[in-house]
């Protein structure tokens, strides 16, 4: 069929064929998580002022609260800044939590409960890799860019909420391959909570 094709060549464009079709895209991923567990507020610079002035009590308050909502968790220490206060937890928070810290913040006395903004964990990367996509373009020579990638799973309902941390690699498996695996990093939450229903 290919006669001016060496017959090692032949061997290489089969092998290529044929691993190509027995590999399946998939996706790997590791999480890189905050080594501190902590919650960030956002809070006027008063309320923060108010808070840093007597922050034993308020850790008080938030632990009671916590142990009245049957949590495992508490708090160990604030840290207070213009525009926001960080407490550091014993353990990664949850939503439940989150809520419960929001409450005893806002309700605590000589507090401005209109300027305390939703708690937030600080945000992680989580590094996706998809294993098994062809290193070019269909149905042409050019290989695969990474913006091509990003428009691709930007339009994919999965990806709709995920914000990019740096754009996505192409790498060729290997110089004899027509096969690529793709790196993606994205911000994420401590747990990798937008990785893992990406997986999922």
């Amino acid at each position: 069929m290919f006669p001016t094709l060496s017959p090692k060549k032949i061997v290489e464009v089969n092998n290529v064929i044929n691993k190509s079709s027995m590999v399946k895209p998939k996706i790997k991923m590791t999480t890189k998580r905050s080594l501190r567990k902590q919650v960030i507020i956002p809070i006027s610079q008063n309320n923060s002022n108010i808070i840093g002035s007597n922050a034993n009590f308020y850790i008080n308050n938030i632990n009671r609260h916590l142990k009245d909502a049957n949590s495992n968790n508490s708090a160990d220490f604030i840290h207070v800044d213009k525009v926001s206060i960080i407490i550091t937890m014993s353990i990664t928070t949850s939503e439940q939590d989150m809520r419960t810290i929001e409450k005893a913040i806002k309700n605590s006395k000589k507090i401005n409960k209109d300027s305390v903004e939703s708690p937030c964990l600080p945000q992680s990367k989580s590094y996706l890799k998809i294993l098994g996509l062809s290193y070019f373009a269909k149905n042409t020579n050019k290989p695969i860019t990474s913006q091509i990638i990003k428009e691709v799973l930007k339009e994919s309902y999965i990806f709709k909420d995920i914000e990019f941390y740096l754009k996505p690699q192409v790498i060729k498996t290997s110089p004899n391959s027509d096969s690529a695996v793709i790196w993606i990093d994205i911000w994420d939450s401590q747990k990798g909570l937008k990785a893992k229903s990406i997986i999922n």
